[in-house]
């Protein structure tokens, strides 16, 4: 069992983006997946032009010479591919952004119907053993689910794209409350690090998050007066390090 992570974060390692990711890694690697946690802040990785010679004449590679081939080909041998970003602008990352738009020689030019009678490209991901099976995770400032929508359509279309299928996603609204110093706190942290780690076992076991386990994700740490005054606090604690 294979599970790799690509990580949105422009914060990296210390990112509270990361803190949910080594939870459920944490729980992955203890149930014996062989685990890859890749941060795109710290790789090469260009701007797509738009040329579209990957798919006209250089026959799948693409022009410029970073580190995205690499990162593409660990995405053909996963089991499992975890996206992880924090939420900006109602959107993932600019990082994980540009790093799905030079996944376009995933898809080859040829245009075909799918099922639905919808328009789509025919997948190189047909070419693999393993269909991706993808885990999505994000974080965001606001209290509330609602504010996760966009990511979750758009990993829904990304997933069709890839021939793939979504088995899990983790949102956490209130993300900068993991950085929290109350200590009234700690307990709902701690369940909630346990609830992940427990997302990382289902993944490495069963390759699918548990409607269960999905509930428990949801149940809200904190409620929105809690959230409020909480994450002013931590907003000014901030301040007061500048």
């Amino acid at each position: 069992m294979r599970i790799i992570v690509f990580n949105g974060s422009p914060k990296g390692e210390k990112s509270r983006t990361n803190k949910i990711v080594k939870e459920v890694l944490k729980g992955s690697k203890e149930n014996g997946a062989d685990i890859e946690n890749i941060f795109l802040s710290e790789k090469d990785v260009k701007e797509c032009d738009g040329c579209l010679r990957c798919w006209y004449s250089t026959k799948g590679k693409c022009i410029f010479e970073d580190d995205v081939e690499n990162l593409i080909m660990k995405m053909g041998i996963a089991d499992i591919i975890i996206f992880a970003t924090p939420l900006h602008c109602d959107n993932i990352s600019s990082l994980l952004l540009k790093f799905l738009e030079r996944t376009i020689w995933l898809m080859n030019p040829k245009m075909e119907k799918d099922k639905n009678g919808e328009c789509i490209h025919n997948c190189r991901f047909n070419n693999y053993k393993k269909r991706p099976k993808m885990v999505i995770i994000s974080n965001s400032g606001y209290p509330e689910y609602e504010q996760f929508q966009v990511v979750s359509l758009l990993f829904k279309r990304v997933a069709r794209n890839f021939c793939g299928e979504i088995v899990g996603e983790i949102y956490l609204p209130g993300g900068q409350l993991l950085l929290t110093k109350e200590k009234r706190f700690k307990e709902k942290l701690n369940r909630y690090k346990k609830i992940l780690r427990r997302v990382g076992e289902e993944l490495a076991r069963d390759m699918i998050i548990s409607k269960d386990t999905s509930i428990a994700l949801k149940t809200p740490l904190f409620n929105i007066d809690e959230h409020i005054k909480e994450s002013n606090n931590v907003y000014q604690e901030f301040l007061n390090e500048e």
